[in-house]
């Protein structure tokens, strides 16, 4: 079994961001058929990345959806892996 990518974004209190990171990761699976693709958020959404990945089996690859590598990138999702 394939490793599922967890795609991992910040998180936003507005619909119009929180929907763009979603057509991101459709377009992810839309490339990629055959693999399992999730969406986690580190805050102001759900699913929190941390809670999804508890619930993944097997391997996965977390893949950062930010801007930058500041906070987030370095310590969040450090702890995450």
């Amino acid at each position: 079994m394939a490793a599922t990518l967890l795609a991992v974004a910040h998180g936003t209190a507005d619909p119009a961001g929180l929907a763009e990171i979603g057509r991101l990761v459709e377009l992810v699976r839309a490339h990629r058929p055959g693999a399992t693709v999730e969406l986690g958020w580190l805050e102001r959404a759900d699913p929190p990345a941390g809670r999804l990945l508890d619930r993944l089996a097997g391997a996965v690859v977390i893949v950062p959806v930010l801007l930058s590598t500041g906070f987030h990138v370095k310590v969040d999702i450090t702890r995450l892996a």
